[in-house]
């Protein structure tokens, strides 16, 4: 199971590139928070 980012990007809705773009975006929301 080779995961590289050109096979996310062929693959936009790939499940684990929907969990990992909502963790990223969870952390991004979180860092925002924690700097205000």
């Amino acid at each position: 199971m080779n995961a590289h980012p050109s096979d996310v990007l062929k693959h936009p809705l790939h499940p684990f590139s929907i969990i990992s773009l909502v963790l990223f975006l969870d952390k991004f929301k979180l860092l925002k928070d924690s700097s205000r």
